[in-house]
Formats: C-alpha cells, structure tokens, sequence
C-alpha cells in the first residue's frame, strides 16, 4: 500500500441531548459533513 491515510474525523460537531442524537436527519447531516472532509483531505 503506497497511500496511507490516518486521521480522526468526529462525526458530531457539538454535545448534543442522545434524543437530538438519535434522529436520523441529524446523524445523516453529519455524516455527510464529515465525509465531506474526509474527501478533502484525501483527495488533495
């Protein structure tokens, strides 16, 4: 493998309540951000 990426992605932006964790628009929002960067940083 000539490529090697290691880092660490949060996927939550802020302490939030588990009820506001536990919806799926939320936990889809930030997924999408954090891949988002992870492909900005892959990619570069």
């Amino acid at each position: 493998m000539e490529d090697l990426l290691l880092a660490s992605f949060s996927i939550q932006q802020s302490a939030n309540s588990l009820e506001e964790a536990m919806k799926k628009e939320v936990t889809l929002r930030n997924v999408k951000r954090v891949s988002k960067m992870i492909a900005k940083v892959y990619f570069k």
